[in-house]
């Protein structure tokens, strides 16, 4: 990937990439499943003040939806590219942002999206 993709990307509303089934939030108004949740944890270096040296490694966990897929052309290879909005999910305290209820399901409150 040493060149540029072509100028022309390709937009979907709904794809299978990566093993999953993946759809934009917007064409989700009508359906009863709903395929635009994404979830990921990021490993991030962690510091107790602005003097530690001594960093610590903490996963910090984000979830959110797919605002739009992309399909960029690479020659002889394409790459999907999904944007998307995130919440930093956040587990304690009565503000909690996201919690998962007594049959294991995760509740988000997205009313705390993170700025582009």
């Amino acid at each position: 990937m040493s060149i540029p993709p072509t100028m022309k990307a390709t937009a979907y509303r709904s794809t299978y990439a990566y093993g999953n089934h993946i759809r934009v939030k917007s064409a989700e108004t009508n359906l009863v499943t709903m395929d635009s949740g994404v979830a990921t944890k990021f490993g991030t270096p962690c510091r107790s003040n602005v003097n530690d040296r001594n960093p610590i490694e903490v996963e910090v966990e984000f979830v959110g939806y797919v605002e739009e897929i992309l399909e960029l052309n690479y020659d002889n290879t394409c790459v999907i590219v999904l944007l998307c909005n995130w919440v930093r999910a956040n587990h304690r305290g009565a503000g909690a942002i996201m919690k998962r209820d007594e049959y294991g399901f995760t509740l988000v409150n997205f009313n705390h999206m993170l700025p582009i």
